[in-house]
């Protein structure tokens, strides 16, 4: 599952505006996930965060279930109607050696529409 549909339902709890962001991800037993997260004030000007955001507001915490995501997921298909798992890129996250690793999305098959849709036919130039 897209960490993206965790992040979207997180902001609808809490009516997150565009500056808040999330900065604490932390798994809780196998179907939830705690994240927390603060509107920054500005970003680091000097020293080896510099560049970085400064995580200096009141902290939020909010705790998402495997459900909510899940229900976020096929809300997104059907607005959208693009696959929920690659968000129409084609390609997922895998792992990160020597660079991330990127294969072809299993759900769509690359084919970037959701489960419930014909992909378009290709045309081939000639």
């Amino acid at each position: 599952m897209n960490f993206a549909h965790r992040i979207a339902v997180a902001n609808r709890k809490i009516h997150a505006g565009a500056d808040f962001h999330w900065y604490r991800f932390e798994a809780v037993g196998p179907d939830a996930v705690v994240m927390m997260g603060c509107v920054s004030s500005g970003l680091h000007t000097r020293g080896r965060h510099k560049g970085r955001p400064k995580y200096d507001g009141p902290p939020q915490t909010v705790v998402v279930l495997n459900a909510e995501a899940a229900a976020e997921q096929e809300r997104y298909e059907q607005v959208v109607g693009r696959c929920g798992e690659c968000l129409g890129e084609g390609r997922v996250s895998a792992g990160y050696r020597d660079g991330t690793l990127w294969p072809i999305c299993p759900v769509c098959a690359g084919a970037v529409v959701s489960r419930d849709r014909e992909p378009a036919a290709k045309t081939q130039r000639q």
